[in-house]
Formats: structure tokens, C-alpha cells, sequence
């Protein structure tokens, strides 16, 4: 989730889902990319955009 985060609260601006089944690790952002691994062993990596 990419949003704005405030006093007031996280407003939430764009919502992607970018691997399937649980994950269980903590996605990990490394040089403009966010890589995620999911209970299988699966793993993908999204370059951000800005």
C-alpha cells in the first residue's frame, strides 16, 4: 500500500497485490525496488516508480 501518513491517519493511495498465499516476511525495500517472498518460497520483485 503507497499513501500519506498523518497525524490524523494513513490514507491509503494505491493497493496491489503482487504475490499469492500467506507471507509471512516482511517485504524489503533495496534501490527503488520492494521485494516479497511468500510461504511457498515464491518470490517477486516490484520496481517503484516515482
Amino acid at each position: 500500500m503507497i499513501g500519506k501518513a498523518s497525524p490524523e491517519g494513513f490514507k491509503s493511495r494505491v493497493k496491489k497485490k503482487v504475490i499469492a498465499g500467506k507471507c509471512w516476511t516482511a517485504p524489503i525495500l533495496a534501490n527503488g525496488k520492494v521485494y516479497c517472498r511468500n510461504g511457498n518460497g515464491q518470490v517477486v520483485c516490484v520496481k517503484l516508480v516515482p
